[in-house]
């Protein structure tokens, strides 16, 4: 899939920032034209109208959407976030909208996919809607064939008229594209409504972070190739940069993860091939052919610098062991004890992994600056992009007894409006609509404002103004356009600068055409399910292995190339590319 289909966030949606000037919805203006509510006598009413042949529903985009009483049952997982679901903001203002009465049924948070099975299989009644329950899509579409879902591809076609106001407002052509490209299931079915909660700052966050100011004790510079990298760590080794007199100083930390933030493996080795992320098979592709980096001379070679490093005591052993929490306290040190942190991969603006900002005793945040994507020996510098906020996981189930009023609750979802309110709660208290030329705080990426943020619930432990969950339809341009912020202190100012940093370095740096989701059909899923774990789990056991020099990158590599042949990737290759080419022959 190209970069320009592809790069849902950050390209094309530049293009269609200065179109956005629309003016803004109050928070009551998604009842677009009026109807009436009729008392609430119970669902059976609603069952009356329908025998009767009187409408039970308005006219799209007429609210409330019923003209008799109506309840829906929503089946989710329980967020500890929401204090009462019943009585919260969200569900109020959906049900004085809407006319529809709501009632919950809570998934397991642990296993959930497993509890839906159970369900299906014991052919227990469903909840009428169940929503943002992550499948894959070979369980959606074979619930789709099944019945359990219904296709909502007519409905999208007659009854989309919020969700369309938003799409033709905000989406970009790569947006559009996506959605087009992924909501559907190899039948061509449509199970999952298209929901968005798109941060574009999300689809670029692996990055490296360089204490400047042992920089420029040493007087060095931030670097930008492999080869200075090297140097300036082995100066961080030799040269007590901290003035401690102690040679504690680990100049390079990571964490044990696959991919995400703390993997220096995964950062490093696209500075030699581009190495893409494993979920998506880490396939690349050119010229349309798919072809998978771990088994190429240029792989070999960034195993080679990377176990240079380690071997050399430039990476710190621990990097593979410990977790997120463990690296946070080596480097997110009080200002009174000595930092032993030379640079560090994670995600500084993460409300678990970030940079400690509000406790006047902290602030080692303010030594370190972002290093962009390092130039290896062939002038590579690769920084993966990864599809997010894209959410097809919202589901009308067969045992929903008024299918239609369903889609039509979730249309009103896709409002602007009820969309922000979904993720940012109350208007006037949380958030607010700004007119005129606004500076949003992602201006440099071209978005303009559209609101502003004035309490950020989603970051708090506790509320009661949504449901804390991805149910909104937010494209890039209108979840970034929050207007520029204002910030507690000097350090949460910082950290979002040092993050910002970060992401702008590596902004758009990965290649013309990249692969993503790709959309299996049964068969092809049962050809390949086993062989794709199975490779996958064993090219990220030996590439640490091969790190650390317990397998050798000299001896054991032609016996690593032939055992990931063995187990089958030329038959993943093939189904992959057959799923590819179908995909982008649309």
């Amino acid at each position: 899939m190209s970069k320009k289909i592809i790069s849902l966030l950050l390209v094309l949606v530049l293009l269609l920032a200065p179109m956005m000037g629309c003016s803004k919805q109050d928070a009551d203006s998604s009842d677009t034209q009026s109807g009436s509510t009729s008392g609430s006598s119970g669902s059976s009413d609603a069952s009356a109208a329908e025998k009767s042949g009187d409408s039970l529903v308005t006219e799209p985009g007429v609210l409330p959407i019923v003209t008799k009483p109506v309840t829906l049952t929503i089946g989710l997982v329980e967020s500890s976030n929401v204090t009462d679901y019943e009585t919260n903001y969200y569900t109020k203002y959906l049900k004085e909208k809407t006319g529809i009465d709501l009632d919950f049924y809570f998934f397991p948070s642990s296993e959930t996919s497993q509890k839906l099975e159970l369900m299906v299989t014991a052919n227990e009644e469903l909840p009428d809607i169940i929503m943002y329950v992550d499948l894959s899509d070979a369980a959606k579409a074979s619930y789709g064939k099944q019945g359990v879902f219904i296709p909502l591809n007519e409905y999208m076609d007659k009854y989309a008229y919020f969700w369309k106001q938003t799409y033709d407002k905000y989406c970009s052509d790569t947006e559009k594209k996506v959605i087009e490209t992924l909501s559907k299931s190899p039948d061509g079915n449509i199970y999952g409504f298209p929901f968005m909660d798109v941060d574009p700052t999300d689809s670029q966050v692996e990055s490296i972070y360089i204490n400047h100011v042992w920089l420029e004790k040493l007087g060095l510079k931030v670097p930008t190739t492999t080869d200075e990298l090297y140097e300036v760590l082995a100066a961080f080794r030799d040269k007590d940069p901290n003035g401690n007199g102690k040679k504690d100083e680990l100049p390079l930390v990571g964490y044990n993860t696959i991919d995400v933030r703390g993997d220096l493996i995964f950062i490093l080795m696209n500075s030699f091939i581009y190495y893409n992320y494993s979920n998506y098979g880490r396939f690349n592709v050119e010229n349309g052919k798919l072809s998978v980096p771990y088994i190429t001379e240029d792989y070999r070679e960034g195993l080679r610098y990377i176990h240079k490093l380690y071997k050399e005591g430039l990476i710190a052993p621990i990097s593979f062991t410990q977790d997120y929490k463990q690296l946070k306290a080596l480097a997110d040190r009080p200002k009174n004890e000595d930092t032993i942190v030379g640079a560090l991969a994670h995600h500084p603006w993460s409300g678990s992994q970030g940079w400690t900002y509000n406790d006047e005793n902290y602030g080692k945040l303010v030594e370190y600056t972002a290093i962009g994507p390092l130039k290896g020996p062939k002038g590579v510098a690769w920084s993966p992009y990864k599809l997010v906020g894209i959410d097809f996981t919202t589901y009308i189930t067969k045992d929903c007894e008024y299918p239609e009023v369903a889609f039509r609750l979730l249309d009103f979802m896709a409002d602007e409006t009820t969309s922000l309110i979904s993720r940012r709660g109350e208007p006037g208290v949380d958030w607010e609509y700004v007119e005129g030329d606004v500076e949003a705080h992602y201006s440099k990426l071209g978005f303009k404002g559209v609101y502003r943020v004035l309490n950020d619930i989603w970051a708090e432990p506790e509320q009661n103004k949504n449901w804390h969950a991805q149910l909104q339809f937010l494209p890039a341009s209108l979840f970034a356009g929050f207007a520029k912020r204002d910030f507690a202190n000097e350090l949460e100012k910082k950290r979002d600068a040092l993050f910002l940093d970060g992401f702008y370095r590596r902004y758009g740096q990965y290649p013309d055409e990249i692969v993503t989701n790709l959309v299996y059909t049964d068969e092809e899923l049962n050809e390949i399910s086993e062989i794709s774990t199975t490779i996958t789990n064993y090219e990220n056991e030996a590439r640490v292995l091969f790190v650390t020099g317990e397998m050798d990158i000299e001896k054991d590599w032609d016996s690593y190339v032939q055992q990931i042949k063995d187990l089958g990737l030329d038959k993943w290759l093939s189904v992959a590319q057959q799923a590819y080419t179908r995909m982008n022959s649309k």
